[in-house]
């Protein structure tokens, strides 16, 4: 039988991967940056800030660890997406 899960009252949104290859983070950092803005919006739910993820950056250590490094009672889970941006270039006049 399945236990009913806690609310979640606390998430802490990990800094996003750039995949691309290139070292222009800019992308990844801001999507970081909008998550955790829209997810403050709600009213019952608290968002660690930008400043307390910033240094779990690249860092690869198990969501558990740093979930309780972030704040205690701080939900750990993983979600995985992959967002592909191609540069169009524009014509030429």
């Amino acid at each position: 039988m399945l236990r009913p899960q806690a609310p979640i009252r606390s998430l802490a949104v990990l800094p996003l991967e750039n995949l691309s290859g290139d070292t222009q983070d800019y992308f990844a950092d801001g999507m970081t940056d909008e998550l955790i803005a829209d997810l403050a919006q709600i009213g019952a739910l608290r968002v660690i800030s930008r400043t307390s993820v910033m240094p779990y950056k690249g860092a690869r250590k198990p969501l558990p660890v740093i979930a309780t490094r972030v704040e205690r009672g701080c939900h750990c889970g993983k979600v995985q997406c992959c967002v592909r941006v191609t540069k169009f270039g524009l014509p030429h006049s």
